[in-house]
């Protein structure tokens, strides 16, 4: 389950190409569902960045739209941030969205399905009011993230 697929409904993409991937999102219902299961426990489901760094000229127009999502810099904060909004719309409840779910969706049910070692690091979650990056620029091309210039969580890595 991605990141954005935890957010978006058809009028997201509808009114913002870079909220277009695929497969396209849905309803409201839709994405309720998709937020219990990955709040759920159950290890069938875990997360997926499916990050699409698309140069943003290819998002904005032209015969063909590119599908993709750009989340990579900002994942785990916007399936966090996915959570609080879904607690605040009565989706979910705040006491079942645990470190322990949390740290199962995005981490140990992904590693056991693949059979990867879990790592010692981990990450410390703050909120201090960090916004996401309105665009990257390179020498060769821009990239516009997923909820560019919304506040969100700040990540650091510990060991």
């Amino acid at each position: 389950v991605t990141a954005h697929h935890l957010s978006i409904i058809i009028d997201s993409w509808a009114g913002d190409p870079f909220c277009f991937c695929k497969p396209v999102a849905k309803t409201p219902a839709d994405r309720d569902a998709l937020l219990r299961a990955a709040a759920s426990g159950n290890s069938k489901f875990f997360f997926g960045s499916d990050s699409a760094p698309h140069p943003a000229a290819s998002k904005r127009g032209g015969e063909k739209i590119a599908a993709g999502v750009f989340t990579q810099p900002y994942t785990t904060q916007l399936v966090v941030d996915a959570f609080e909004q879904a607690c605040r719309n009565g989706v979910l409840k705040e006491e079942d969205i645990t470190p322990e779910i949390i740290e199962g969706f995005m981490s140990k049910f992904g590693r056991a399905f693949y059979g990867l070692e879990e790592q010692k690091e981990f990450i410390i979650l703050e909120k201090k009011g960090e916004k996401v990056t309105n665009i990257l620029k390179s020498d060769k091309v821009d990239v516009v993230p997923f909820r560019r210039d919304q506040e969100t969580w700040s990540l650091a890595w510990s060991a």
